[in-house]
């Protein structure tokens, strides 16, 4: 048996001791010995439709899932109408959500028994125009953000907008639309966000220096 490296954020802080009160999350790097051995044990044969990386975040996720559905070697994570990853289900079972994401040779899975869950996983090292991905994708307030801080600021929002959209559903549109969702600067750790009157919690993490990664939930 191997490790995976890993780390759990609680859902909030009062049910921090509950264990299906939590998003697990694991980042990891697809061209290391482990992402081999997931690949060879952990494997199901429906995930030959996907990418490599999505191939091996599948496989990631069945092994992490272990410890909640003992069969979770043998199922399916298809998609659903939007794109989302959804765990076969089976008879009376109450599943979690789960979400995947990947930036160059890394790759990121979670899940939780929650609402909803988005990840979102981004490099810093490719070259891009960040202030004008800011003005066409980010509202007044995020693209001020940007101006002041630069590209931290814009790689927490972007994951940010991204774990949202992903959570939601409603995927690139909703990254694209120029509203402020994540208005604030927020710094590494959960923040508390309140969209169109609903309630979300918000988590960013830089787990390398050339990486950030957000997990939006609900529950």
């Amino acid at each position: 048996m191997f490790e995976i490296p890993g780390f759990s954020l609680p859902i909030s802080f009062p049910d921090r001791r509950e264990s299906k009160r939590r998003i697990t999350l694991a980042l990891l790097d697809q061209d290391g010995d482990i992402a081999k051995e997931l690949l060879a044990g952990w494997s199901h044969a429906t995930d030959a439709a996907y990418s490599p990386a999505s191939r091996c975040a599948r496989a990631l996720l069945r092994h992490m899932l272990e410890r909640e559905i003992e069969t979770s070697r043998q199922r399916a994570i298809s998609r659903d109408a939007s794109g989302r990853p959804v765990l076969e289900a089976r008879a009376g079972e109450i599943l979690p959500i789960i979400s995947i994401s990947h930036a160059g040779r890394f790759i990121a899975a979670a899940y939780g028994f929650v609402a909803r869950l988005g990840l979102d996983l981004e490099s810093s090292a490719k070259t891009r125009d960040l202030q004008g991905i800011a003005e066409l994708a980010f509202g007044p307030a995020e693209r001020r953000q940007v101006e002041q801080h630069g590209p931290d600021a814009f790689y927490r929002i972007w994951t940010g907008r991204e774990a949202l959209a992903k959570a939601t559903g409603r995927a690139f549109a909703q990254v694209m639309d120029r509203r402020d969702y994540i208005s604030e600067a927020l710094s590494e750790g959960v923040a508390q966000l309140y969209l169109d009157g609903e309630a979300w919690s918000l988590a960013h993490a830089r787990p390398l220096e050339h990486l950030f990664l957000a997990v939006a939930w609900q529950d």
